[in-house]
């Protein structure tokens, strides 16, 4: 299990646990894949405390990330049983984890979690597992959530605002681009023109390209934003590239600043900005999550659906917000009426007339 969340403030218990480990000398500690007793007894603790689940320590194999613990993990599930050779993939997850049991000469199956849900998925997995080859399995979902994307007041906050310095207006720039075309950090830097085409069917301006972290095809329409940026650095860049891209470090350095600059409390960073194009432009103006994960290269919809469920989380927190306005408007709509009968004047409420 991996800690962080992009986005987020590291918990303060952790910084500190960091901290004193390091004063007691962990950094100079290397550990064989078992890792030390103590760290294997947290992990069995953490695991029942997080799901309730009794884990012996023995059984944990505390790594320092999910690529080298997947590989420990599927090595050893591999060699354990004579004929199971395969690991049960519960996609979405991560494609390198597939190369991995491709090098190992071992065999792999798997299904996408958002197709079977509920008694769907008890079913699947019995299914599987009544082959009697399933060494282990695997559910390990990358798309590391979205829980915080610019609102689009600050998004407009963020587009107007005026900066003296070149490159911090570039990189505000590139951030814009991406919120308005859900493109990542490194798919806008290696943008060419080639990769804009206008569309037969529609008549429209549209980038076909495929992602470069998972080689899916990401074809997205350009929005108008988009095309005032791309005629704005035309001919600026080296070669037949878009953008004048800065190194994404910079970026999120002048990010941060833009941030301070502009009022917005966030940790931002240059992925924020697919993740808004998602929520804020994209799903909060009517948009599908079909079309949506089309237009994010997702090789599996339930990637996508993380997407919903934050701007669930917006409407939910929108009508928390309002929840006073909301309960005077209503009392006003059922409030009582005044009416004649037989001469009298009488009250009647909303519900009657129904």
């Amino acid at each position: 299990m991996e800690m962080g969340v992009p986005g987020l403030k590291a918990a303060q218990v952790g910084v500190d646990a960091e901290i004193k480990a390091l004063q007691d000398g962990v950094a100079s500690i290397y550990t064989n894949i078992n890792c030390t007793p103590d760290v294997k007894a947290e992990a069995s603790r953490f695991i029942k405390a997080f799901i309730n689940i009794d884990v012996a320590p023995e059984g944990c194999v505390p790594v320092t990330g999910s690529m080298q613990g997947t590989y420990a993990s599927f090595l050893v599930c591999g060699q354990c049983t004579l004929g199971k050779d395969t690991i049960l993939f519960i996609d979405p997850g991560f494609p390198v984890q597939k190369q991995q049991i491709t090098v190992m000469g071992y065999r792999y199956e798997s299904f996408d979690v958002y197709e079977y849900r509920g008694e769907k998925l008890r079913d699947i997995l019995e299914q599987y597992l009544s082959k009697g080859n399933i060494a282990a399995m695997i559910y390990s979902n990358p798309n590391n959530p979205a829980w915080i994307c610019l609102t689009e007041e600050e998004l407009r906050t963020l587009a107007n605002a005026v900066f003296v310095k070149k490159q911090t207006s570039l990189v505000r720039d590139m951030f814009l681009f991406g919120c308005f075309t859900g493109l990542s950090y490194i798919d806008i830097k290696t943008l060419t023109h080639d990769k804009i085409q206008r569309m037969d069917f529609d008549g429209e301006e549209w980038i076909i390209t495929r992602r470069t972290k998972t080689r899916v095809s990401s074809n997205v329409p350009l929005m108008e934003i988009a095309k005032e940026l791309i005629e704005r650095y035309r001919g600026l860049a080296g070669g037949d590239l878009v953008f004048p891209m800065p190194s994404n470090s910079v970026c999120n350095r002048h990010l941060k600043q833009i941030a301070k600059a502009c009022g917005i409390h966030k940790e931002i960073g240059f992925h924020l900005s697919r993740h808004t194009f998602a929520t804020t432009v994209y799903l909060c103006n009517g948009g599908t999550i079909e079309a949506l994960s089309k237009i994010l290269g997702h090789k599996h919809i339930s990637t996508t659906q993380i997407y919903a469920e934050v701007t669930n989380r917006m409407v939910s927190s929108d009508f928390r917000a309002i929840s006073g306005n909301l309960a005077a408007m209503q009392r006003s709509v059922l409030e009582k009426k005044d009416r004649r009968q037989d001469g009298k004047r009488v009250r009647r409420s909303l519900r009657e007339t129904a």
